[in-house]
């Protein structure tokens, strides 16, 4: 008699109900014909329903995966029913194939599934650029395929990307979701190519961080000016980052019930994953940030971060941050340097730089920032750090 279930990991390898585990399919038809196949989908094991063997409406995208579970069971029973004196391994191949929703080797539905198992875990911009690179594949003539994916295919990839102008960083980016996606694939048996995961490939020239980070005198002048009612609201967004450190997705998911004790703690949501959680205290430098939500009415609306950091661009040249400033990129092994005033290079999650700027150029010792922001090592910390010239100079006659 044939045997079909759904399943998460056993419970002993889960140590933590926050954390995603792999959905798996167990088949049987005897003692000896056994097998455990991965469904390439994660979910939480607090929204697993273990006796009807499908998610809870909490898990995100849960219609989508329960539609997918019964796909699956009905078509796995078609196989048993069929193919009920075929050889076992006959029968799981054909259940694999199943599983992958095809039975041929293309590299785009293949990657449209990654997508889709990502989407329980990864967020909205992650999974844009993954849909962007996506695309990027479909334009390709020929579409490439896991087998002609080769040293001599990244080479050419690399370098088309090289002469598009692009940047070392988003190149490199591009790059692991590729690494990313091709282990995935791997994993699940659709490719034997390692070249990828084994194989250095990219580009060779580092990327040099500079940082954009505001002086103080340049958040007065930003507290100061005379703006419209709705570019008020985004200097009063951004003056919260400068003075508290978090970034865009935390700060748009304020909520006035996570302020206690005069200390505002929240989970970071782009460590969701490893649950961790930090708190702002308001007082010294950090202070300033409760006006910041008195002049906010504790009241945070969603802007789009694209939109907020072309309107951030505009207020800040309203209020004169005409500082000339000089970013060093790579493109390949090219040099490209960008020049300017500050203004035409400020973004959102410069409000975070200059958090960071400013208590390191105060003295704080770097464990208290880090244990601020969320950093877990120097390494990470030294990149935002900028030390102007007027802190060298009165550091060096202290």
């Amino acid at each position: 008699m044939a045997t079909i279930s759904f399943f998460i990991n056993n419970k002993h390898e889960i140590k933590s109900t926050s954390k995603p585990v792999n959905l798996w399919l167990f088949v049987s038809r005897s003692q000896k014909e056994r097998k455990k196949i991965s469904l390439g989908i994660s979910i939480l094991p607090k929204n697993w329903l273990s006796e009807k063997q499908r998610v809870k409406i909490a898990e995100t995208n849960h219609l989508e995966i329960n539609r997918e579970l019964m796909r699956i069971e009905v078509e796995v029973n078609k196989v048993f029913i069929s193919r009920s004196a075929a050889q076992w391994p006959a029968i799981v191949q054909e259940i694999e194939e199943i599983i992958r929703g095809k039975k041929g080797n293309d590299i785009l539905e293949i990657m449209d599934q990654f997508i889709m198992a990502k989407s329980q875990t990864c967020g909205r911009a992650q999974l844009t650029r993954y849909k962007l690179i996506r695309k990027t594949f479909e334009e390709m003539k020929p579409v490439p395929t896991f087998e002609t994916m080769d040293h001599s295919w990244g080479d050419r990839y690399v370098q088309q990307l090289i002469d598009s102008e692009m940047l070392n960083s988003t190149i490199s980016k591009r790059i692991t979701f590729i690494k990313t996606f091709m282990k995935w694939a791997r994993l699940r048996g659709y490719h034997t190519n390692m070249i990828w995961e084994q194989d250095k490939i990219g580009p060779s020239k580092p990327e040099k961080q500079d940082v954009i980070a505001l002086l103080p005198d340049e958040i007065e002048k930003l507290k100061e000016v005379e703006l419209s009612e709705f570019h008020d609201r985004i200097r009063w967004l951004f003056l919260f980052s400068c003075h508290t450190g978090a970034r865009y997705s935390d700060v748009i998911s304020f909520k006035k019930s996570d302020i206690i004790n005069n200390q505002w703690r929240f989970e970071v949501k782009k460590m969701r994953k490893q649950n961790l959680y930090v708190t702002i205290p308001f007082v010294g430098y950090p202070e300033y940030a409760k006006t910041c939500l008195e002049k906010l009415n504790y009241k945070i609306t969603p802007i789009t971060s694209q939109y907020i950091d072309r309107e951030l661009k505009e207020i800040a040249r309203i209020a004169g941050l005409d500082r000339s400033i000089s970013l060093t990129r790579f493109s390949g092994s090219t040099e490209r340097i960008k020049k300017g005033p500050v203004h035409k290079y400020l973004t959102f999650h410069c409000g975070r730089r200059t958090f960071i700027s400013i208590l390191l150029n105060k003295g704080i010792a770097p464990a208290v920032v880090m244990k601020l922001t969320g950093i877990s090592n120097f390494k990470t910390l030294s990149r935002y750090l900028e030390t102007y010239t007027e802190d060298l100079e009165r550091a060096l006659t202290a």
